[in-house]
C-alpha cells in the first residue's frame, strides 16, 4: 500500500509537471536533482529532456522516446539493470529540434549512462546480411534518428559512469562529427560492450582521454574510422578488444586508428573493403615527436585478424597494419595477428617493436618492416605461380629507416622472399629463413654503404669447388654434389660490389652479380682518435680530424669521414693494407690512437702519414711496442709492430684476443694538460751538469697531485712527487745515473684534478 501510494504520488508530480510545461508553451521535461522519474508508457515527443536527478526507464513494455536532445546533467539516465535480462524495447528516436537546440545525447557535469541488455553478441560471427537484420544483435535497447536528414549526436564529456550493453546506434552523427564521441577521464568507470553501430554518416567512436573498454561489440562503417582512440594522444590503457570491424569506407582512413600506443588491443577481428585501411598506431604529432618510454604502461597489440575482402582491386593500396616511427627505448611487443589479403600488410616504422607468431596470408606485399623484429613468422601465398611483384618483406629507406632484424621465417609461393633497396643500416639481420618455390633474396638499387648480416648461413663445400650459395634452402637438394663435407654454419655480410667492404676475398652471390658476399669474421672495428678523443691520452690538444680517407690497396675503395670529429669508428675488412689520409693537417695530429676490435688472428696494416721527429709507438696503458726492423718482418710477424720509412709509419695491428691497440706519439712533441679549464705545459728538460732530467708543470693553484715515473711495462719505478706543491708548481728531477733515460723508455703519470696524464720521458 506504502509504495502504490509512493508511485501514484510519483506519476502525479511527473504528470502536473509536463502538464505545466507545455501550457507555457515549452515541450521539455525537467529532472531535478533528487527526483526520480519511472518512465512506464511513450511520452509525447519532447524538444528536450534534462536530467539532474534519475530517469529510469521501466521493463513492462515497449517504449519509444521522441525527443530532439537529452541532457544526463550530473543526473542519471538508466535502461534495464545488470542482474536482469530486458524483455522489452527501448527505442530513442532523435528528431529535428524545433528551436535551436543540436539533436543527440549529452553527459555533463558528472553524469552516469547506464544502459543494460546483458545477452552477450558474438562479434566472431559473420554479420547477418539484408535489411533490419541488425536488430538480431541488439534490439532492445535502440538509439536512432527519426530519418537520415536529422543529425544527431552522442557526446560524453566527464561523465562518471557509463556502462552501454547491447545497444543499437544507428543513423547517428555527419560527416564531419563522429556518432558517438566520448570525452571522459582515466577515473571514470566506463565500458562499451555487446553494442552494433550501424549506418553511421561519419565515424562511428572517438574515444579522448579515456580508459575504457570496448569488447565484444559490432561497427559496420561505410563513412569513416570505426573507431579512433586517443588521436590527440590523451587517454591510454583502454581495452579495445574482441570487437567485429566491418569497414568499407572510401576515405582511405584506417577501421581502428590510435593515436597513444598505450592501450590493449586484442582478438578484435577487423574486416575492410573499398579504400578503408586496417588498424593504425599512429602519432599524435607528426612533427612534434616525444618520449614514449614508460615503466607502467603497455602496448598490448595482439590475436588480431585484419582482412581486406575485396583483394581483387587493384586501384586502392590497401594497407593492413600501420605502426609509426614513435620515439621509445623499450622493446614493444606485438604477438599472435593475421593480416590478410592486403597490397600492403604492413609497415612498421617503429623502432625496439617485435612482430612475434605473425600470419601473414596472400598479401602482395608482406611487411615493410623498417627496424622491427619480425621473428616466427609466415608468410603465404596460396598460388604456386607468384605474382612478378609480390614480395613478402621489403626492407627499404623510402619510408624511414631501414634494419629489420629477421628470424624463423618461413615464406611460400612469393616471387621474393627478403628484397633489400636502398640504405639498409648495419644492425639488421636475417637467419633461418626457409622457403618454397620463392627466390629467398633480391636487391634493388641497393646503397653502397649498406651492409645485410645473414647469420648461420650454411657455406656448402664440395670436392669440386665452393658453393656461393651459404643459404637455408628447404627446396630440392638435387643440385648439391656427392661428395658433400659437414655444412658449417657461419655469418656472412652481404654487400653492393661498390662497397668498401668489397675486398679481393669478396665473392659474388648467385642470386645478384652485383652483391657480394664475405664471413663475419674477417671484418672488424677499427677506432682512430687523437687528442681529446683518446681515452687514456698521452697528449691532449682540441685538434679534430677534418678529413680522413681509409683506402683499401687492393681495391682501391675509400671510406671517408663524414663529419669533423676526435674519435671515429670504421668497420672494415681484416687481413688487408690500408693507405690513411689527413690531408694537410697530418701536422697537428702527434698524438694518434689506433684500435683494433675483431676475431683473434685477425690483422690490419695502416699506412699513417706521421711527419713528426722521433717517434714511438705505445700501448695506452704505457708499455711500449717493440718497432719491426722492415716492413717484411712487419707483414709476417704475429703481433702489434710498427716500421717507420721516412714520414710515413706502417701499423700494424694483430689480435691475439680481441681487441688490440697502438698509440703513436713523438717525444719532439711539448705536451700538454687542462687544469682548471686552461691548457698548462708540462715541461722536461736535461740539465747535464747535474746529470739530471727536469719536469716541470704549473698548476693553477695549490692543488694534490702524484707525479711517478713508469718503466717499459708501464710499472711504477720510483713516486716523484706526492702532495700539494708549496708553490702553484710541480718539480721533479730523474737521476740519470739511476735511471738510463737515454737508451731505454720512460713514462712519466701525473694524476692531479681527478685525472690522470701520462706521457713519454726523453733526453735533449
Amino acid at each position: 500500500m506504502i509504495k502504490l501510494f509512493r508511485y501514484l504520488s510519483v506519476a502525479l508530480l511527473i504528470t502536473l509537471n509536463i502538464h505545466f510545461l507545455k501550457a507555457q508553451g515549452k515541450s521539455e521535461l525537467v529532472i531535478p536533482k533528487g527526483k526520480m522519474l519511472i518512465l512506464k508508457k511513450n511520452p509525447s515527443p519532447l524538444e528536450k529532456i534534462t536530467v539532474q536527478g534519475v530517469l529510469r526507464v521501466a521493463d513492462v513494455k515497449d517504449i519509444e522516446i521522441q525527443v530532439a536532445q537529452i541532457v544526463i546533467d550530473g543526473g542519471t539516465f538508466e535502461i534495464g539493470t545488470e542482474q536482469k535480462e530486458k524483455k522489452y524495447k527501448c527505442q530513442i528516436t532523435f528528431i529535428h529540434s524545433s528551436g535551436t537546440l543540436s539533436s543527440g545525447l549529452k553527459v555533463i557535469n558528472h553524469g552516469n549512462l547506464l544502459f543494460y541488455n546483458p545477452p552477450a553478441i558474438v562479434p566472431s560471427i559473420e554479420y547477418p546480411s539484408g535489411a533490419g537484420k541488425e536488430k538480431q544483435l541488439a534490439k532492445n535497447i535502440v538509439l536512432s534518428t527519426v530519418n537520415k536528414t536529422v543529425k544527431a549526436l552522442i557526446r560524453l564529456e566527464k561523465a562518471a559512469k557509463v556502462n552501454l550493453s547491447g545497444v543499437l546506434f544507428k543513423n547517428m552523427g555527419d560527416s564531419l562529427e563522429p556518432a558517438f564521441l566520448w570525452k571522459g577521464n582515466k577515473e571514470a568507470k566506463a565500458s562499451l560492450s555487446n553494442s552494433v553501430f550501424v549506418n553511421s554518416k561519419g565515424d562511428d567512436l572517438v574515444l579522448e582521454n579515456t580508459s575504457a573498454r570496448i569488447e565484444n561489440n559490432i561497427f559496420i562503417s561505410a563513412n569513416g574510422s570505426s573507431i579512433i582512440c586517443s588521436k590527440n594522444g590523451k587517454g591510454y590503457q583502454n581495452k579495445i578488444e574482441s570487437n567485429l570491424l566491418i569497414n568499407s569506407n572510401k576515405k582511405g582512413t584506417y577501421a581502428l586508428l590510435v593515436g597513444n600506443p598505450f592501450q590493449s588491443i586484442q582478438k578484435n577481428k577487423v574486416k575492410v573493403a573499398n579504400s578503408a585501411n586496417g588498424i593504425a598506431i599512429k602519432k599524435p604529432n607528426p612533427t612534434k615527436d616525444r618520449a614514449w618510454s614508460t615503466v607502467s604502461k603497455f602496448f598490448v597489440l595482439s590475436n588480431n585478424s585484419i582482412e581486406l575482402n575485396d583483394s581483387t582491386n587493384k586501384e586502392h593500396q590497401n594497407i593492413g597494419l600501420f605502426i609509426d616511427a614513435f620515439n621509445h627505448l623499450g622493446i614493444w611487443r606485438t604477438t599472435h595477428n593475421e593480416i590478410l589479403n592486403f597490397p600492403v600488410g604492413a609497415i612498421i616504422k617503429s623502432k625496439n617493436t617485435v612482430l612475434f607468431e605473425y600470419n601473414f596470408k596472400e598479401n602482395l606485399v608482406g611487411i615493410y618492416p623498417g627496424a622491427a623484429y619480425v621473428e616466427n613468422s609466415r608468410f603465404i601465398h596460396s598460388h604456386l605461380n607468384p605474382e612478378l611483384n609480390s614480395k613478402a618483406i621489403w626492407a627499404t629507406d623510402s619510408l624511414g629507416k631501414s634494419a629489420p632484424k629477421l628470424s624463423n621465417i618461413k615464406i611460400r609461393n612469393y616471387k621474393t622472399g627478403i628484397f633489400y633497396e636502398g640504405r639498409i643500416a648495419p644492425e639488421n639481420y636475417f637467419k633461418e629463413i626457409v622457403s618454397e618455390n620463392t627466390t629467398t633474396l633480391g636487391f634493388g638499387n641497393l646503397d653502397p654503404e649498406s651492409i645485410i648480416v645473414a647469420k648461420g648461413f650454411k657455406e656448402e663445400k664440395t670436392e669440386n669447388k665452393p658453393s656461393q650459395r651459404p643459404m637455408t634452402h628447404k627446396v630440392n637438394q638435387n643440385h648439391h654434389t656427392h661428395h658433400t663435407k659437414p655444412k658449417k654454419k657461419k655469418d656472412y655480410l652481404l654487400f653492393h660490389q661498390d662497397s668498401p667492404l668489397h675486398t679481393n676475398n669478396s665473392k659474388p652471390l648467385v642470386e645478384n652479380a652485383e652483391i657480394y658476399q664475405s664471413p663475419r669474421d674477417s671484418y672488424g672495428t677499427l677506432i682512430i682518435s687523437t687528442g681529446h678523443g683518446l681515452l687514456d691520452p698521452v697528449h691532449e690538444h682540441s685538434y679534430f680530424f677534418n678529413t680522413l680517407d681509409l683506402i683499401n690497396n687492393g681495391t682501391q675503395k675509400t671510406i671517408s669521414l663524414k663529419k669533423p670529429t676526435n674519435r671515429t669508428t670504421l668497420f672494415t675488412a681484416g687481413k688487408n693494407v690500408y693507405e690513411l689520409k689527413l690531408g694537410e693537417e697530418a701536422m697537428n695530429f702527434f698524438d694518434l690512437s689506433f684500435e683494433w676490435e675483431s676475431t683473434p688472428g685477425n690483422w690490419i696494416v695502416l699506412k699513417v702519414p706521421y711527419p713528426h721527429k722521433k717517434p714511438f709507438a705505445m700501448h695506452s696503458f704505457g708499455n711500449l711496442i717493440d718497432q719491426s726492423s722492415s716492413a717484411e718482418e712487419l707483414m709476417t710477424n704475429k703481433r702489434t709492430s710498427y716500421f717507420i720509412n721516412s714520414e710515413t709509419i706502417y701499423v700494424k695491428l694483430f689480435n691475439t684476443k680481441n681487441v688490440d691497440e697502438l698509440v703513436l706519439y713523438s717525444s719532439d712533441v711539448l705536451a700538454e694538460i687542462t687544469l682548471a679549464d686552461k691548457r698548462v705545459p708540462i715541461s722536461i728538460k736535461t740539465n747535464e751538469e747535474e746529470n739530471e732530467v727536469l719536469i716541470t708543470c704549473k698548476t693553477v693553484k695549490s692543488t694534490p697531485a702524484t707525479l711517478e715515473l713508469l718503466d717499459y711495462y708501464g710499472n711504477v719505478v720510483e713516486t716523484l712527487f706526492d702532495g700539494i706543491a708549496s708553490k702553484p708548481e710541480i718539480k721533479a728531477s730523474i737521476d740519470l745515473e739511476k735511471f738510463d733515460i737515454t737508451n731505454n723508455v720512460y713514462l712519466y703519470s701525473l694524476k692531479i684534478d681527478g685525472k690522470t696524464h701520462k706521457g713519454p720521458i726523453h733526453t735533449y
